[in-house]
C-alpha cells in the first residue's frame, strides 16, 4: 500500500452493530488514499469479530492494550500509530458522506497556512435530518471565542496535521477533561495561533442517541466547567473570583447546568458542589442573574 495522505482513527466500544455503517462510509471514500484505524477501546461484544470480515488493505483494526473511560486514549493511541501526514477522527456511531476527505483535502491543498480543517454536519435523529450543526467562522480571536463563548468545532468534523497534533501531545487524558478533551485540544491549538479552515457545508452525520456523552453522561457539563476553569484562568492571570464578567458568566452556566444535570440523575453531592460554585459568582456579580434574561454579557 502506497504511503497514505491520511489517517482516519475509530475509537469504538462495544457497538457491533452500528460500528459497520462508520466503518462503511470510509472505505466508500471517493478520495482513496487513507488508511483506517479501528481502535477498540475493550469491547466485551463481538466488536473484534465484525472488524474481521471487513477484507480491505487500508483497514486496521487494534486492540487497546490500556482501555479508558474515553474515546480519547484510543485517539491518541491511533495518533501514534499513524502513517498519514492529515489524521481525522470518526466517532463509531457516526458517518462521512463518500466525498468529505476529498473535499478536506482540496481545502488543505487551497489554504496552504492552515493545520487544521472542519466541516459542518447534519444532524440525524430516529433516521431523519433535522438541521444542520455549522461550526466556525474562523477570526483571529478565535481562542477568546473558545473561552467564552464555547466550542464551535467537532471531532468528528475535523482533521488535523500529524505534526501539530503531535507537538500538541494529542488529547489530555486527565480525569477532570475525561470525554471533554477535544475542546480543550481545540483551545490549546487556538492559543497556538492555528489557522483553521471551516469548509461551509455537511460532509457528514452526527447521530444523536441515548448513548451520545453529551447526553447520556451526567458529568458532561461539569468536565467542561473544570476545563474551562483552567484555561480561563491561564488566560486572565486572576483568581477565580476576581476574573472578567464574561468568564464568570461562563462558568457560571456551566457549573448551573452541571448542577441540574446531577441532580437528575440523583448524584445530589456533586449537585451540590456545582451549585455552590455558581452561587459563588453570583454573590461576587449579582447582575450576572440580569444577564440570565437579557442574554448578554458586558466585560469588565
Amino acid at each position: 500500500m502506497q504511503q497514505p495522505l491520511f489517517t482516519v482513527i475509530i475509537s469504538t466500544y462495544n457497538r457491533k452493530d452500528i460500528l459497520p455503517r462508520a466503518i462503511e462510509s470510509v472505505l466508500n471514500q471517493t478520495f482513496p488514499n487513507f488508511e483506517l484505524l479501528v481502535i477498540d477501546n475493550g469491547s466485551t461484544d463481538s466488536t473484534a469479530s465484525v472488524c474481521d470480515r471487513v477484507k480491505d488493505d487500508r483497514f486496521t483494526y487494534v486492540r487497546n492494550p490500556k482501555p479508558t473511560d474515553s474515546c480519547d486514549g484510543p485517539r491518541n493511541l491511533g495518533i501514534e500509530m499513524a502513517q498519514g501526514n492529515l489524521i481525522a477522527f470518526l466517532d463509531d456511531d457516526d458517518i462521512w458522506y463518500p466525498t468529505r476527505l476529498e473535499k478536506v483535502k482540496k481545502a488543505f491543498e487551497e489554504n496552504p497556512d492552515v493545520s487544521c480543517v472542519c466541516h459542518n454536519e447534519n444532524k440525524n435523529v430516529d433516521g431523519k435530518i433535522t438541521e444542520t450543526f455549522r461550526y466556525g467562522p474562523w477570526s483571529p480571536d478565535l481562542y477568546e471565542r473558545l473561552l467564552y463563548e464555547g466550542n464551535c468545532l467537532s471531532s468528528c468534523a475535523t482533521t488535523i496535521k500529524r505534526d501539530l497534533l503531535k507537538k500538541l501531545d494529542g488529547f489530555d487524558l486527565r480525569k477532570e477533561f475525561c470525554k471533554a478533551a477535544d475542546y480543550d485540544l481545540w483551545i490549546r491549538m487556538a492559543k497556538r495561533g492555528v489557522k483553521i479552515y471551516f469548509i461551509d457545508e455537511p460532509l457528514g452525520e452526527f447521530f444523536l442517541t441515548g448513548h451520545n456523552w453529551s447526553t447520556a453522561d451526567p458529568t458532561f457539563r461539569g468536565k467542561l466547567a473544570n476545563l474551562l476553569e483552567m484555561h480561563i484562568l491561564q488566560h486572565e492571570k486572576k483568581p477565580i473570583l476576581q476574573i472578567s464578567k464574561r468568564g464568570m458568566w461562563q462558568l457560571f452556566k456551566l457549573n448551573a447546568i452541571a448542577g441540574k444535570r446531577y441532580t437528575k440523575a440523583g448524584d445530589y453531592r456533586n449537585a451540590l458542589r456545582h451549585y455552590r460554585k455558581a452561587a459563588l459568582f453570583v454573590m461576587k456579580k449579582p447582575s450576572l442573574i440580569s444577564t440570565l434574561f437579557s442574554g448578554t454579557v458586558k466585560n469588565d
